[in-house]
């Protein structure tokens, strides 16, 4: 008896989606982490100034490419939509992590 293969159509693009939003947490906190290792307050206040805004630039695209530019894997258009994102597309009724 041959075993049913379930299909999984939209698996590369939630994989895609899941690993970006794991890169924005990982930015996000990445200065509270480093406050943790000594002698981080070391540097220069403007070296700190300009690597804050960095960060700040960092998060911000990260998380629109995250959050705004992510394509629904059905329709193809935006999936979530600001200010409450959502579990599902608003045009077509996908769910997250449907159909992977």
């Amino acid at each position: 008896m041959a075993s049913e293969v379930t299909p999984r159509p939209y698996r590369q693009q939630w994989r895609r989606w899941r690993r970006l939003n794991r890169l924005h947490f990982l930015v996000f906190f990445l200065p509270l982490i480093t406050c943790l290792f000594p002698g981080y307050n070391r540097f220069p206040k403007n070296v700190v100034e300009v690597l804050l805004a960095i960060w700040l630039l960092a998060v911000a695209a990260i998380g629109m490419v995250t959050i705004h530019f992510f394509a629904c894997p059905r329709c193809g258009r935006a999936f979530f939509h600001w200010p409450i994102p959502g579990n599902r597309c608003r045009h077509c009724g996908l769910r997250v992590y449907e159909g992977a």
